[in-house]
Formats: structure tokens, sequence, C-alpha cells
């Protein structure tokens, strides 16, 4: 279902992705060196492009326009989701690491009690999982996670 390449696979995230970093070849431009042979971006600067190479189906201002947004976004801190700055539901997200192994706590649930608890990261999603058996109930308080009840934490 939905729209496919021309290999016959699905449009993935990662694909849209990718369109919004170099939006150039949909304004008609043919680029080249914009990657190094680490397949790294290069500098902007040291893009090589030839306008109107083929039909646009936007205009280069609109490409732009789209690129300069995008890497106003990478520059920000909410753009890279590094350093624990992207909000989230759940405010011990990040916060928590585990005594035992050093990773940091995750959200899990139990559907079925409808109980939301952090457990060690590494405890369920790796073969060699982390021993670790605590669970920290989430109770919200107004719909914000301030208040927790720890079980099992050592003291």
């Amino acid at each position: 279902m939905g729209f496919r390449s021309q290999n016959g696979n699905t449009f993935t995230k990662n694909t849209v992705r990718a369109w919004f970093r170099n939006p150039y070849p949909f304004a008609g431009c043919l680029v080249w060196n914009r990657l190094n042979k680490q397949k790294q971006v290069n500098p902007f600067e040291q893009w090589q492009r030839v306008k109107d190479a083929y039909p646009a189906i936007i205009s280069y201002e609109e490409a732009d326009r789209i690129f300069q947004k995008t890497e106003s976004k990478k520059s920000s801190p909410t753009g890279n989701n590094k350093g624990l700055v992207q909000s989230s539901k759940y405010l011990l997200i990040g916060l928590i690491i585990c005594p035992i192994c050093g990773k940091h706590f995750v959200m899990n649930s139990d559907l079925k009690r409808n109980q939301f608890h952090y457990i060690c990261g590494t405890r369920n999603r790796v073969a060699q999982g982390c021993e670790n058996k605590i669970a920290i109930l989430r109770r919200p308080i107004n719909g914000a996670d301030r208040g927790s009840s720890v079980e099992g934490w050592p003291t």
C-alpha cells in the first residue's frame, strides 16, 4: 500500500529525511561532492551544484529555504536529540542510571494492569541483559511524572 520507490520499496522516514537534507535535486540541480570518502556530509560551500540540469518540481529558492530550515534544526539542541534535551512525557527518562550496569532506565508498560514503570534499558532488550530487577512504578501527579515509588532500590 502507499507510494513505493523505483525499487518497489516503501518510503521510510529516513527516505523523507534524506530529501530534506538535500532538496536541491527537486529544484532541478545536479549535486555532487556532497559526501566525503567517509560518507560524511561536506560543508555546504564544497558542494558542487548545477542549476537547471533537469526539470524542477520546486524552485531553487524553496530548496534553499528547506535546506536552511533543516540545517537550523540540526544545530539546535532538540534537533540532534543529544544531551537529553528532548522533552518526554516521562520526566525521568535518561536521568535514572542502573547501579549494576550503568545504562539508562527506560519506560516499560504492563497494559493489562495499566501500569507504567522504569526498568534498566538492557534488562529485556539485550541477550545478556542486566540482572537488575529494580522497577520504579510511575505514578503521575496532574499528568506529570513527579512522584515515583522505588521498589528494591539499594539505599
